[in-house]
This record gives structure tokens, sequence and C-alpha cells, in this order.
């Protein structure tokens, strides 16, 4: 009995140091895929009809499912963080100091996570469940006896169309977020509205975009492969689908709570600079 309980912890911690690399792995894969559907579809092949359609189906899917949820979250952020950071520095900030910490805020930590959030329930979930069904009524395996390979005809659309979708809506969310704090620090503080709309146009677009857009995208190709690592995982359960629906949102949330931190750490010590400057 103990030897079949080391063997179980053995196993488990196995899984749990190999599944970051899994997800890196399928990663590369997927960007791959992603550049090859790509080139195929725009080569104008005789067979590209059923990609075409299968890639305009899932970027209608990411690009409009998730907009209702991308603006009602990023207005409540937007008015959580404005009123969270204005009370409590008090008197210690400046007005322009203020702005300048809900810009940081919103910009480069909120509108990632809930972009990336928000896609690993609308894109992921839906992948990785599709996959198990599919391999579950051996439809996969049917695909592969026709030649067709299911990475290229289910998940390089359904990445391409995450990953781009998740550059719309995290600009959505900053859009929103934005407009919220704006709204909230000129209700509350009593400050002048051209002065409030100038301050938030100077410290955007004095943040680093790019990078931003960077941790966008990795977040949505890391997302959108835990969907895949899962859908193609078969465990040995009556119940496998939804174990494989329950195991994606945890890792999905997790990737995005990580790629956070990662981000957030290395510029802690440099937020009193860049109130200073």
């Amino acid at each position: 009995m103990a030897r079949g309980l080391g063997s179980s912890l053995l196993s488990s911690l196995g899984k749990v140091v190999a599944f970051p690399f899994e997800i890196v792995g399928m990663g590369a894969r997927l960007f791959s895929d992603s550049i090859k559907l790509a080139a195929f579809v725009l080569s104008g092949n005789d067979r590209v009809g059923i990609y075409k359609k299968m890639l305009g189906r899932d970027v209608m899917e990411m690009f409009g499912a998730p907009v209702s949820g991308v603006i009602i979250m990023s207005i409540i952020f937007g008015f959580a963080v404005s009123f969270a950071i204005s009370h409590a520095s008090g008197s210690l900030l400046t007005n322009q100091d203020v702005i300048l910490l809900v810009s940081i805020i919103l910009v480069q930590q909120v509108a990632p996570a809930l972009s990336s959030g928000m896609l690993a329930a609308r894109g992921a979930l839906p992948l990785s469940i599709e996959l198990g069904t599919m391999a579950d009524k051996k439809q996969t395996h049917s695909l592969e006896i026709l030649g067709i390979d299911t990475r290229q005809l289910i998940t390089a659309p359904r990445t391409i169309a995450v990953t781009t979708a998740s550059l719309f809506h995290s600009f959505l969310s900053m859009l929103m977020s934005i407009s919220a704090a704006t709204l909230y620090l000129y209700v509350s503080l009593d400050l002048d509205l051209y002065f409030l709309v100038s301050g938030f146009f100077e410290k955007v677009s004095s943040l680093p975009i790019l990078s931003v857009l960077v941790h966008v995208l990795i977040s949505a190709l890391l997302v959108i492969s835990v969907g895949a690592v899962n859908g193609y995982s078969q465990p040995k359960n009556k119940n496998r689908v939804s174990i494989i629906g329950m195991r994606t949102m945890t890792q999905s949330y997790l990737v995005v709570l990580v790629m956070q931190v990662v981000v957030v750490l290395p510029k802690i010590d440099q937020i009193p600079d860049l109130i200073l400057r």
C-alpha cells in the first residue's frame, strides 16, 4: 500500500513538474501551426474552404462573444482601482501621481489579465471540451484516417482567433477602464475634466504599450495551449470531458496569474522612480 501511495505521489509530482514544459511546447507547436495555416489560407488552394470556414467561425466568436463581459468588468475595475488609489494615497500623492498609478495598473495589469481570462473561458475551455468530446467519440481517429490533422483544422484556427482577439479586447479594456476611472475621479475629486483626460492620455502614452501587447499575446497563446493540452489528454474516467473542462479553467487562470506575477515583480522597484521623475 505504501509503495502504491509513493508511486501515486511521484506520478502527481511528475505531472506538476512537466506541466510548464507541456504548455510551452504546445504553445510553440500552435504558433508554428498558425503560421502554416495562415500561409495555406492565403495560398488559394482548392482545399482551403473548410479551413477558411473554421477560421472565420472562430474569429467571429472570439471577437464578439467576450465583448459584453470585457466592458462590464473593465468598468468595474476602472472604478475600483481609481477608488482604491485615490483613497489609499490620501495626501501623499498628487493628482498627477494618482493618474499615473491608475494608468499603470489598468493598462499593464488589468487589461492583459482581463482579456486572457475572458478568452480562457470563451476560447480555451470550449476547445478542450470539443477535442475531448471528439476523442471520446473516436472522431479524431476518423479524421486522422482521412489524412486531416486536427491541430491544423481545429486548434490552429482557434489559436489565431484567440491571439488576435486578445489584442482587441485588451484595447477595449484599456478604453473602458480608463473612461470609468476618469469619470470616478471627475466626480469624487472634483477635478477639471480636460485635466483628467489630458493627464490620462499623457500617462498612458508614456507607458511601454508594445511590451504590454507582447504580454497579452504570450498570455493568450499559453491559455489556448492549456486548452489544447487538456483536450488531447485522455484521463481514464467516465466523466473525463468534465474533468478536462475543470482542469482547463483552473490551469488557464493559473497561467494568467503566473504571467501577471512575472511581469509585475521586476517593475515594483520602478514605481517610486516613475512617481518622482
